[in-house]
């Protein structure tokens, strides 16, 4: 049987698989003398899933790199927006680093207006790891393929249900297979 923690284990495979390894950052600063106080880390998303084990391992390796305090601050909420946003509107000192998902890219075609601008606000630095995503259904289900679940899902419109961890991907799911789900609750 697959449990919670075992789906968790297997999601946050691929991102401990590789060594985490991270270069020296250098601040543009004559001296060099970057970070002279603590940096912190905006993770997007509530703690203890894998995003968040995968930044605080980041926040670890940096602390010691750096030899200064990396704090991680969880600010999740409205599909990441709040966290976004909240970096958005950090000092733009280098102090305040964003630990974005990919929701920081679909959040526009998602939501009619942002606070922010992914483009104009934030400056990419590394992708530090990539996570698969997993489709599960019931062992009853005919479905046995993502082709098979997008027939079958046609063949109900508003009849089935879609259970994720975010409000933004239960509302990407129906457009990007062209299904009606049932309003979400």
């Amino acid at each position: 049987m697959l449990t919670r923690r075992h789906l968790i284990a297997l999601a946050a495979a691929p991102a401990l698989a590789p060594p985490l390894r991270i270069r020296a950052a250098r601040a543009q600063t004559a001296k060099g003398d970057f970070p002279h106080r603590p940096v912190r880390i905006i993770v997007p998303v509530a703690a203890g899933g894998p995003t968040d084990i995968v930044a605080r391992m980041l926040g670890e390796k940096l602390s010691k790199m750096w030899g200064q305090q990396v704090v991680i601050e969880n600010k999740g909420g409205a599909g990441t927006n709040l966290g976004n946003e909240y970096a958005a509107q950090s000092d733009p000192d280098g102090y305040t680093i964003l630990f974005a998902t990919a929701s920081l890219a679909v959040n526009t075609s998602l939501y009619r207006s942002l606070s922010y601008d992914p483009i104009a606000d934030f400056a990419p630095v590394s992708l530090v790891t990539q996570l698969a995503y997993f489709v599960f259904v019931p062992n009853s289900s005919p479905a046995h393929s993502i082709k098979e679940l997008i027939d079958y899902a046609k063949s109900r419109p508003g009849r089935l249900t879609i259970a994720s961890p975010a409000p933004a991907a239960r509302r990407s799911w129906p457009r990007c297979c062209s299904c009606k789900w049932p309003a979400s609750r």
